[in-house]
């Protein structure tokens, strides 16, 4: 397997109590991906593995979310929680191709 490539996306960490970037992009991930994709031809087949494996590992998890809204909001009820999930949907073929290259 060739280097892991880099696809960060924002996350909080709660320890630190600050914004850091994370690569969604791991070892695990690619060694995952490419077992359960062997014998998958079609490119929406595997583009749908990639999306299940996000989906379990990055959705609605609390952890994962923040709260994005304007710097000058007072009421908190019109902030937009943001997942890391939805960070990488909003780039995902970018992303499918940097696990694609990363794998062959």
């Amino acid at each position: 397997m060739k280097t892991i490539p880099e696809f960060n996306v924002l996350y909080f960490d709660f320890n630190a109590k600050e914004l850091k970037p994370y690569n969604i992009i791991t070892k695990n991930l690619l060694e995952e991906f490419k077992k359960k994709t062997k014998s998958l031809t079609s490119t929406e087949e595997k583009k749908k593995v990639l999306d299940e494996y996000f989906l379990c590992h990055y959705w609605s998890k609390r952890e994962c979310e923040l709260f994005i809204g304007d710097a000058f909001e007072e009421d908190i009820s019109k902030y937009k929680k943001v997942d890391i999930y939805t960070q990488i949907q909003m780039n995902f073929d970018v992303v499918y191709n940097l696990v694609i290259k990363a794998i062959n």
